[in-house]
């Protein structure tokens, strides 16, 4: 069993409670900054010969080893939402028919996910606006393809006054 201490609040660290109190600490982003620039340039990179090489593997639907891993993922999926979940035959025979247009939607939706992961990794994030995001919607059977910009969430108001 894991003993997780009681929390003590720093005695030296004030909180503004109203706008008139300006003599109080206050977190800067410098601060952030210079804490996460400290640890970033403490992580080196990997050599060439420490990154293994990536090799395509061609998909066999008639080997059970991935069939039951192409079954798996959308049974799990399934459950999560109290869908009935198939058996290995059924996938099989699903997967005769639309292997090609899983790759090409699964390689389309990757791409696109890479692309927005990049501006949070690449920017910092008080510099990141939500217009710089996107949605993305993909209907492959008619050749469609829409990025639109994200809206706020919807502010809503406190009842207390």
């Amino acid at each position: 069993m894991i003993e997780v201490p009681d929390f003590v609040p720093k005695q030296e660290l004030h909180i503004q409670a109203n706008e008139s109190n300006t003599n109080v600490q206050s977190d800067t982003d410098d601060s952030h900054d210079v804490e996460f620039n400290k640890y970033a340039n403490s992580l080196t990179l990997p050599s060439s010969e420490s990154v293994p090489l990536l090799h395509p593997v061609a998909f066999d639907k008639d080997y059970d080893y991935y069939m039951h891993f192409v079954t798996a993922c959308p049974n799990l999926h399934a459950l999560n939402y109290n869908i009935p979940t198939d058996e290995l035959h059924r996938s099989r025979a699903i997967a005769r028919k639309i292997i090609p247009a899983i790759t090409t939607t699964s390689a389309l939706v990757t791409g696109l996910i890479c692309l927005e992961f990049y501006k949070l990794v690449g920017i910092a994030q008080h510099m990141t606006k939500i217009k710089s995001y996107n949605n993305g919607f993909v209907n492959l059977a008619i050749s469609f393809k829409m990025m639109s910009d994200l809206t706020p969430p919807a502010k809503t108001g406190s009842c207390r006054k």
